[in-house]
């Protein structure tokens, strides 16, 4: 029924095409950001890489609400 419904309604259909591209958006920012920094967010173990995973997303979101 909800796929039904939505090949219908053209405002879900904008609604749901702006948070893909919102989330699409936020993760080119986070690899750009991991990129840039990529000497800081490195790690040579599991524990470690997902440290510095974490951290780059926390960069991430500040500079988002920094700018919001």
């Amino acid at each position: 029924m909800y796929v039904l419904n939505l090949n219908n309604d053209e405002k879900k259909k904008k609604v749901i095409k702006t948070a893909i591209n919102r989330t699409e958006s936020y993760h080119q920012f986070h690899r750009m950001i991991r990129k840039i920094f990529h000497g800081a967010f490195k790690g040579r173990t599991i524990i470690s890489n997902a440290t510095s995973i974490q951290a780059s997303r926390l960069v991430s979101n500040c500079v988002i609400a920094y700018n919001v």
